[in-house]
């Protein structure tokens, strides 16, 4: 019996060693080096002698993880199984070598355990940080001042101690909790700053006051980076938004995205006035939206506005076509330039209008291409299109080539489309140019004036002469109430009837409604009739009017001297009453 109480007693013992050691082996952690450093929160911790393998600690008690695939590794900053030797890789390649170590496990007795700085140091900042965020690590020094924790490795002869909650830290979330249950910050012991769980640029100061007023219109106890900086969750600070990893965090390009961007107070200017938005632009400068033209404009860089600057002498103007800073000669005139404006004329060269003789320009499509010099000492001459070495037009030269033919006497705008410049002629003869001080000169006020209430290419209004040959014709745009002349496609002159009266292209003149013809007038209709008499049915028995090559000529009126007293359209004569047939005379038709 004695015998087989000590065998029972052995093969107890035995059962209770195979137990404990397939404990050790479920869980993966000596009693004795339990990593887990804190009962409070949860923590993440690499296991102490492999880097693919992760330990969860729950209320201070270690929960082994999955283990990551061979090709990965578990990094402590990103929290996450990351690729091996790859920037996240915080253990195959930063990793020191381990020192045998004495630790105390208990006071009775000195167990010798080899200890992994790498993991310890690492193990203590993040109790420190005490963070429950998905972490990514960044490479670069914060714009931002907010304080951050310097990291090093050093050979240490103790295990560096977790930060213990102060007093004031435990007052400090207590007075959080009461203030706003439930919030982010009432949740951490020594850390302060906290990513914002939505948005990148936002983030949580645990060291706020919970009595300020702006708690009641904006999130307790946030602050903003300042645009286009976020938060980076590794380095607990506001960076540059191209070293940090938002991850599920929503990002804003758009600064007016940005809260401290928005009016909050009156008298204050809307912020797409203030800042530019680069949403949609590719990299390089841009015009500053809502102002073309004009010396703002502002550098966008992967859509965000990183930049905004103005224009100065000589390159006072950004031009949105060439996306730079452009000289007043490269700016069209209707945003304050000398440029001229295509639109308006047909494609071809035109002299400067800035009265430059050896220079010209091009247009093609309605749009500006270039301006072009001369060779040499020769001159552009615009009735040509060419440069020369001959004469040339006024003001250049003084080849008239008859410009005032025709014209009456009066002023005129230029007819090769120089805006500031318009002649004077008399006697069909020209007496001479003359330039504007300033502006262009306007052949519906004929005065020198800025405004756009000019005719193409000088202003904004329509060009009627661009598609037509030289002469004058009615202003049908204005009820041919008066009539403008065209000289080389452009619009010179513009005259007005007198009151009641109507201008007639077939006698070029201002005349009555009723004997001029249609689209201006009252008047028949000659369009495919042949030369000759056609009653007048509206005006009476008496009347006829008289065509001639398809043209409204006049009204005549029968009588005694014409041969007879009405009109009769049988014999297209004037005759009497017993001859014509119909409303107007008392013959019996003979047709049945």
């Amino acid at each position: 019996m004695a015998r087989f109480g000590v065998s029972s007693l052995f093969i107890c013992i035995l059962w209770i060693l195979l137990i404990q050691v397939e404990l050790m082996h479920i869980t993966g952690i000596h009693s004795l080096t339990n990593p887990c450093r804190s009962s409070l929160g949860l923590q993440w911790i690499r296991a102490p002698h492999s880097c693919r393998r992760y330990i969860i600690c729950v209320g201070g008690q270690p929960i082994r993880m999955p283990s990551c695939q061979e090709t990965h590794v578990w990094s402590v900053m990103g929290r996450n199984c990351v690729p091996k030797w790859s920037r996240w890789d915080d253990c195959t390649r930063a990793k020191p070598k381990s020192t045998p170590m004495t630790r105390r496990a208990a006071p009775e007795r000195n167990v010798t355990q080899p200890l992994d700085l790498e993991v310890h140091v690492q193990t203590d900042i993040e109790k420190s940080r005490d963070e429950i965020f998905p972490a990514h690590t960044t490479h670069s020094t914060a714009v931002h001042p907010l304080k951050t924790t310097a990291l090093s490795l050093p050979r240490v002869p103790t295990r560096i101690r977790p930060p213990k909650r102060t007093q004031q830290d435990i007052e400090r979330v207590e007075n959080i909790k009461r203030a706003f249950p439930n919030h982010p910050c009432s949740f951490q012991g020594t850390e302060t700053l906290i990513a914002h769980a939505e948005k990148c640029q936002i983030y949580y100061n645990c060291t706020l006051p919970t009595s300020l007023a702006e708690w009641r219109y904006t999130e307790p106890l946030t602050q903003e980076c300042v645009y286009p900086q976020v938060f980076s969750i590794t380095e607990r600070q506001c960076m540059d938004y191209d070293l940090v990893d938002c991850g599920y965090r929503k990002v804003f390009k758009n600064p007016c995205e940005y809260r401290e961007n928005t009016c909050r107070t009156a008298h204050c200017r809307p912020c797409h006035i203030r800042y530019g938005n680069c949403e949609g632009k590719k990299d390089g400068f841009h015009a500053f939206p809502g102002k073309e033209w004009t010396p703002e404009y502002m550098v966008c860089r992967e859509e965000r506005n990183v930049q905004q600057l103005r224009c100065r002498d000589p390159r006072p103007i950004f031009s949105p076509e060439m996306f730079q800073c452009e000289h007043l000669k490269n700016v069209p005139k209707h945003f304050g330039g000398l440029r001229p404006v295509c639109d308006g004329r047909i494609d071809g060269y035109y002299p400067d209008e800035s009265g430059r003789c050896d220079i010209y320009f091009e247009c093609s499509q309605s749009k500006f291409l270039q301006y072009k010099k001369c060779a040499g000492d020769k001159l552009y001459s615009p009735a040509q299109a060419r440069c020369t070495s001959e004469d040339v037009e006024p003001p250049c030269g003084n080849l008239t080539n008859r410009i005032c033919e025709n014209l009456p006497d009066g002023y005129y705008a230029d007819p090769y489309g120089r805006c500031p410049l318009y002649m004077h002629c008399i006697n069909n003869l020209l007496l001479g140019y003359l330039k504007c001080p300033f502006g262009s000169y306007n052949p519906y006020t004929e005065r020198c004036e800025t405004s756009a209430s000019s005719p193409k290419p000088c202003g904004n209004q329509p060009n009627p002469c661009q598609y037509k040959t030289d002469g004058v014709y009615a202003d049908l745009g204005n009820n041919c109430v008066a009539s403008f002349t065209c000289r080389k496609r452009f619009m010179i002159k513009i005259r007005k009837c007198r009151a009641g009266q109507v201008y007639n292209e077939l006698t070029g003149r201002c005349g009555d409604v009723n004997n001029t013809p249609v689209p201006c007038g009252l008047a028949p209709s000659c369009h495919g009739k042949i030369d000759g008499n056609y009653p007048s049915t509206l005006k009476g028995c008496q009347y006829f009017y008289v065509c001639k090559r398809q043209r409204f000529i006049k009204y005549e009126k029968c009588g005694w001297d014409k041969g007879g007293f009405y009109f009769n359209p049988e014999s297209k004569k004037c005759d009497f009453p017993m001859n014509i047939c119909g409303a107007c005379g008392t013959k019996l038709s003979t047709r049945w």
